[in-house]
């Protein structure tokens, strides 16, 4: 789950894009294992609230995604839009630990800014949940070691004493 909560601009761009009349309208892109998701466009910057909310289905042993990509895509002068930069996040940071992040979208290769130049700030809710059934096999997998350790040393360990 990643819920988008606050866009801020890069300052000096957002006053560069008010003097050129061109209010900026942007949106995010999230992209992970093939799938996609777009927020709606932010048409009144003044606002910066995005308030969106995207979930995705995550199963590590079907999938060797491990980052979650969001876009920050604006339009250009000739009305395309156009990425403005990205941010990856690796996801196992989150497992079962909802955290309110602010993260900086970045200019990479093929963005307008130069590689490296941070072009906003989105303030985001992250959080990986697994299925109940994983957490079981988990547990299944836990419980086999423990068994494992226990047949290779002849000792008997309790969760206690890992």
């Amino acid at each position: 789950m990643v819920k988008l909560n606050t866009y801020t601009t890069n300052k000096e761009k957002d006053k560069e894009q008010r003097v050129n009349a061109r209010e900026p309208n942007p949106f995010v892109r999230l992209l992970f294992a093939g799938k996609g998701a777009k927020s709606s466009r932010l048409l009144d910057v003044k606002d910066k609230i995005l308030d969106e909310t995207f979930g995705f289905e995550f199963n590590p042993s079907e999938t060797e995604d491990r980052e979650l990509t969001l876009e920050l895509w604006d339009t250009d002068e000739s009305g395309f839009d156009q990425r403005m930069g990205k941010i990856e996040i690796a996801i196992h940071t989150y497992l079962e630990d909802k955290q309110d992040v602010t993260m900086s979208v970045v200019a990479h290769d093929g963005d307008p800014e130069p590689i490296g130049t941070k072009v906003a700030d989105l303030e985001l809710t992250i959080l990986y949940e697994i299925s109940e059934q994983e957490k079981q096999d988990r547990e299944v997998r836990h419980q086999q070691r423990l068994q494992l350790i226990d047949n290779q040393t002849g000792d008997v360990i309790s969760d206690d004493a890992i």
